[in-house]
């Protein structure tokens, strides 16, 4: 894996240190706006005869397991920028990107948010109400919603995900730039599912199944209070799975990856009742009817993705009021 990443990142002979020295400031060394126009696939293509077979699936499921997208659709510039954010090092992706996590997963920690601001009793809030305009006047905003409801504010923080602002009408309507930005949207269509299988000795496991199976990378994340192994395992738009679809097909796409006894699956998908947030549910693989449901998503249709790697040609430059993702 580090030696097929070094090779994919070293288009300066330095592993992407000279090109991007300073990664908060990303266009530090202008060169670096050069490789915006790469997606994935024409960086792999650039290095192909430098790379083994197994150095280009390893190199491919990992960068997929970033993007989420395809080889094509991924931009090779934002992989770089998350090297360059990593320390230029294999070993700091692991650190930044794997190792390190909430107890109680992410949910948890945006869920303290929710409770501390509820035990002020000044938090009024609605859940499954899909906005459909905002109209931003004077002094006010008015937020109207797809089943007819209103709210009303001084001010109004939107944290409409992208893929999915241009099904909202704004009054004034939104710059060019920014629904030029929503028409291209980002790339990321991830799906993740957490398997507890009963083979202790793979509680340290990782492997990679690309390109044949819907799930492309799987880490092992320790035991469970029953002394199941807990695995984590990842797909992307490429060869897309949609986990809740088909029980059996996902089964058949974890039990890809490894040979498991699978106790029970979780897998993230959106819960009608929290439209905001996401949901776990969990299903006995020896009777699909029965499941139950806690915690957040990955790639809720509401949402149409997750978070936002872009494709290429959307990083290089320009002036604060003329980019299209400010």
């Amino acid at each position: 894996m580090e030696s097929a990443l070094l090779k994919f990142v070293n288009i300066d002979g330095d592993h992407g240190k000279k090109i991007m020295p300073q990664p908060h400031d990303e266009f530090h060394n202008p060169q670096a706006a050069t490789f915006d126009s790469l997606s994935f696939a024409d960086r792999v293509k650039q290095i192909e005869h430098d790379l083994s077979p197994d150095e280009r699936t390893t190199l491919l499921s990992f960068v997929l397991l970033c993007s989420c997208g395809t080889p094509e659709n991924s931009s090779f510039y934002e992989f770089l920028h998350w090297w360059a954010l990593c320390n230029h090092s294999y070993q700091y992706c692991i650190e930044y990107l794997i190792k390190y996590k909430f107890r109680g997963g992410q949910s948890s920690f945006a869920i303290k948010f929710f409770e501390e601001a509820c035990s002020t009793g000044n938090l009024s809030y609605a859940f499954s109400s899909p906005v459909a305009s905002v109209s931003n006047e004077a002094n006010s905003v008015h937020i109207t919603t797809r089943d007819g409801q209103t709210f009303s504010g001084a001010r109004m923080i939107s944290t409409i995900p992208l893929n999915v602002l241009n099904t909202v009408a704004f009054s004034p309507p939104l710059t060019n730039e920014k629904r030029a930005a929503a028409d291209i949207g980002h790339v990321n269509k991830c799906a993740k599912v957490h398997a507890e299988v009963r083979n202790p000795e793979l509680r340290s496991w990782t492997g990679v199944t690309y390109p044949n199976n819907k799930l492309l990378y799987s880490i092992a994340d320790g035991t469970t209070p029953a002394g199941n192994t807990h695995l984590v395992a990842f797909g992307a738009d490429y060869n897309h799975l949609t986990p809740e679809k088909d029980i059996e097909e996902t089964k058949k796409a974890v039990q890809a990856m490894v040979d498991v006894d699978i106790h029970r699956l979780v897998n993230l998908t959106p819960n009608p009742a929290l439209s905001h947030m996401i949901k776990e549910t969990t299903t006995d693989v020896n009777n699909p009817n029965r499941s139950s449901t806690t915690g957040p998503t990955m790639n809720s249709p509401k949402v149409h993705g997750s978070y936002h790697p872009f494709p290429p040609e959307q990083a290089k430059p320009k002036s604060p009021s003329h980019h299209p993702f400010n």
